[in-house]
């Protein structure tokens, strides 16, 4: 039994509002205003406020200097600057999880519960998996660096899930070996290898898919 998550107001405005950009529901050049989310939302403009600073932070909206807020939308340079800065931060994880022997175990559990998982279960297992090889990096700046990036751009919509499973957990074995074999190299190509491959075939389902 593992423990529930409570997500703060700002938390869940923030899922809200990128859901809103991914989807496009929000599309770019759209104005939005702290009053109108929050009546939306049905919460007070505070946490609007706090998501609003780190949405503009993220480059999915702008903050003018005038207050004006308006909608940047999804663009291509953006998401691929964003994967490939977290490719080569996961690839530094991945290498140095592996003078971690002590998570050994704990790893191969993750990973061999994702193997059987599905849906839901298995996005949560997903990032499960990743967090838990930022923990074994013994990195308390990696760590926190990467959740921001796993929070700020981490597509779940269920038909780019459904055709990455497959393919991610032939991606999370190569890791996962790699790490328990204590072969540096190989799990910073593989992490990099893998996060870099998800760059590619988001980026081919947003194309595919633009009102997603």
């Amino acid at each position: 039994m593992k423990k529930i998550k409570k997500l703060s107001t700002t938390d869940q405005v923030l899922h809200s509002l990128r859901s809103s950009v991914y989807n496009g529901i929000l599309q770019e050049g759209q104005e939005i205003t702290q009053e109108g989310i929050a009546n939306l939302l049905g919460v007070s403009r505070m946490p609007v406020r706090e998501a609003f600073q780190v949405l503009d932070r993220e480059g999915l909206i702008n903050i003018q200097s005038n207050r004006r807020v308006v909608v940047n939308g999804l663009r291509t340079e953006d998401i691929e600057v964003h994967y490939e800065i977290r490719a080569f931060l996961e690839g530094m994880a991945s290498e140095r999880a592996c003078d971690s022997p002590e998570h050994f175990d704990e790893l191969q559990s993750i990973h061999n519960k994702i193997k059987y998982s599905e849906g839901d279960s298995y996005v949560e297992l997903n990032e499960a998996f990743h967090a838990f090889i930022w923990k074994a990096s013994n990195s308390a700046r990696l760590y926190s660096l990467l959740s921001d990036l796993w929070n700020g751009l981490q597509p779940q919509f269920p038909d780019f899930v459904d055709f990455q499973v497959e393919k991610s957990i032939k991606e999370h074995e190569q890791i996962v070996q790699a790490i328990l074999n204590q072969n540096k190299q190989a799990a910073r190509e593989h992490a990099q290898n893998h996060v870099l491959r998800t760059k590619e075939d988001f980026l081919s389902n947003i194309n595919s898919n633009p009102q997603n």
